[in-house]
């Protein structure tokens, strides 16, 4: 198994063994994680009911994986069929969390320090399966970050301020990195062009490492909140 978490964690009590509840070996869980991640094409915190229809249009990787372990009548009616792809990810999974083992308490993120904690244990109960389906998007997301974090360094350490503000911007912008903020129903955005970082926030969905031509409005000269490189956020942006 990955190991275990030293020291005083405020959240193991969250996470404590409960006799009463059936326990499922903690890589079992994450397979059947990485099965409706791929059945969803991704992470779905809701399901969709479609009440003129009286059918679920989709359901959410919770409860995907919770009725995979333990059948109800308001979820899906079937377990997950498991392939070699799932157990495969499951397997990098678990070794891109054996990193969370190098990392000290204190520069973890509250949510990374349950993360760790939940993984140091050989088997979990149904109550924790709700975290273990968000794992492989979490995955997916820390790898694309450290993945964004070398290209920008590499890259962009020279980037300046682009333009004025409240100057019109046009121009073809590679996406280096984008995020669904559900509490504002939006993307945000980092992108680059001829060595210059620009942000912005968007209804619209762009594909990481992919070029496209936007056009919109300078919004502002700042820093990028990781890096600190000179960044220009931009508004009304609309892809041409």
């Amino acid at each position: 198994m990955i190991g275990t978490v030293t020291g005083n964690i405020r959240f193991n009590d969250k996470y404590k063994s409960d006799k009463a509840t059936p326990t499922i070996p903690f890589k079992d869980a994450l397979t059947a994680a990485y099965a409706a991640y791929r059945i969803n094409k991704g992470y779905s915190k809701n399901g969709l009911f479609d009440y003129h229809k009286n059918l679920w249009q989709y359901h959410s990787n919770k409860d995907l994986v919770r009725n995979h372990f333990h059948q109800k009548t308001d979820t899906p009616t079937s377990v997950i069929e498991i392939t070699d792809e799932d157990r495969e990810n499951a397997e990098l999974g678990m070794k891109h969390f054996r990193r969370y083992t190098m990392l000290a308490l204190g520069v973890m993120t509250d949510f990374q320090q349950d993360v760790s904690f939940l993984i140091a244990q050989e088997n979990v109960n149904l109550r924790e399966l709700g975290l273990i389906s968000y794992l492989p998007a979490l995955v997916e997301r820390e790898q694309q970050e450290s993945s964004t974090k070398k290209i920008i360094k590499n890259e962009y350490s020279d980037s300046a301020h682009y333009g004025s503000v409240g100057d019109k911007f046009e121009g073809t912008v590679t996406i280096l990195s984008g995020r669904y903020l559900n509490d504002y129903g939006r993307y945000v955005y980092s992108a680059g062009m001829d060595g210059n970082l620009f942000s912005f926030w968007s209804n619209l969905k762009f594909e990481p490492n992919t070029d496209y031509t936007i056009k919109g409005k300078i919004k502002g000269h700042g820093n990028a909140y990781k890096t600190g490189y000179l960044e220009t956020s931009l508004n009304y942006v609309k892809s041409i």
